[in-house]
């Protein structure tokens, strides 16, 4: 979800749904903390499979829109992870 959601509007990532989701995820306990010391990579690694699907079909638009999307999620990591609450 938050893969997906962030590919249609970036900024959610940073301010939107995305960041409600994780905290309220973080703060009920249901995760170990470990758990969420991985998400972004895990957002970042499930893009992958977008990927794979785009070289696929042979839609190069779309394979420059997820390369676009790597750079914004690395390029944004730090940003991301302060607003989700899981910088260190």
């Amino acid at each position: 979800m938050i893969s997906c959601l962030g590919i249609e509007d970036p900024e959610c990532l940073w301010n939107g749904a995305p960041v409600s989701f994780v905290r309220t995820l973080k703060s009920s306990g249901l995760y170990a903390p470990e758990s969420f010391d991985y998400l972004l990579d895990l957002v970042i690694a499930i893009r992958f499979a977008w990927l794979s699907e785009w070289f696929r079909k042979k839609d190069p638009d779309m394979v420059q829109m997820e390369f676009d999307y790597f750079d914004l999620l690395t390029g944004n990591r730090d940003r991301i992870l302060r607003s989700w609450m899981l910088s260190k």
